[in-house]
């Protein structure tokens, strides 16, 4: 039986890694994005997992590799045996050496689990980032090897992400957006859901979210979070956090300095 049924958040090394848990926790497993390369394991149970360009089953056992900024929605199968570890590594720590852009499925796991026992035992922060050297090399060896996704994206998508990423915190409107770039808005969402699986204000939603969650970790008062953001009210953001990452904003910090 499994127990201590729920999601948890826990900060391994300060603005590098963070380790989500989860146990049979329900979540609404709406279309979001991490800013961080997403590293898991499913340790019990199965699920669905569309991506742009595919979608893909994992079960019991496999590993996946998602990296940063990429859309994607999950979906368990069965929400009473869905179980899973997901490493959230910031893109500083390898950026330099070596790319992830490529979603995989990762069928011998031991390296990953390797690195999550470590993070049982009393290391010091130096081990711990040794260990996880270690685990991107070897993933990355594999990762340019994977053919599995090849993400094909066109110029004016790309260009409209890197603004809306530029500007994630002010106001975009779809007439903004137009006009920029000189397409009409049907045939921007359309291009920019084909490529990047959500829309281009939704995306900007997740950027947000992904910004809260830092905000929320230097202790930054909910409240303040929530107007930095440009969020309509507490109860729009909490709602919002709460799908995108299974707790609210309140839970999740508290999740984390424990």
């Amino acid at each position: 039986m499994i127990e201590n049924k729920g999601i948890s958040f826990t900060t391994i090394i300060q603005g590098k890694i963070e380790l989500k848990r989860g146990n049979r926790a329900y979540q609404n497993y709406k279309n979001h994005m991490h800013q961080e390369l997403s590293i898991g394991i499913i340790s019990d149970g199965s699920t669905t997992v569309v991506f742009p360009e595919e979608t893909v089953k994992f079960v019991k056992g496999d590993g996946i590799i998602i990296p940063p900024k990429l859309s994607h929605m999950c979906s368990p199968d069965n929400i009473d045996r869905w179980c899973f570890d997901m490493l959230y590594i910031n893109p500083s720590f390898y950026s330099d050496v070596m790319t992830f852009d490529k979603v995989f499925k990762v069928i011998d796991t031991s390296p990953i689990e390797t690195f999550l026992d470590c993070l049982d035992s009393p290391y010091d922060e130096s081990y711990i980032e040794e260990q996880l050297v270690e685990l991107l090399e070897g993933l990355n060896d594999r990762h340019e090897a994977s053919q599995t996704m090849e993400k094909q994206s066109s110029l004016i998508d790309e260009e409209v992400k890197a603004y809306i990423e530029e500007h994630a915190l002010e106001k975009i409107t779809l007439e903004e957006l137009e006009e920029r770039f000189n397409i009409k808005r049907f045939a921007l969402i359309r291009k920019f859901r084909k490529t990047y699986n959500t829309t281009p204000l939704a995306y900007q939603l997740q950027l947000k979210l992904a910004k809260a969650k830092k905000l929320l970790m230097e202790q930054t008062p909910i409240l303040d979070v929530c107007y930095a953001l440009g969020f309509y009210d507490q109860a729009h953001f909490t709602k919002e956090f709460k799908k995108m990452n299974g707790l609210t904003p309140s839970a999740y910090r508290e999740s984390i300095m424990h």
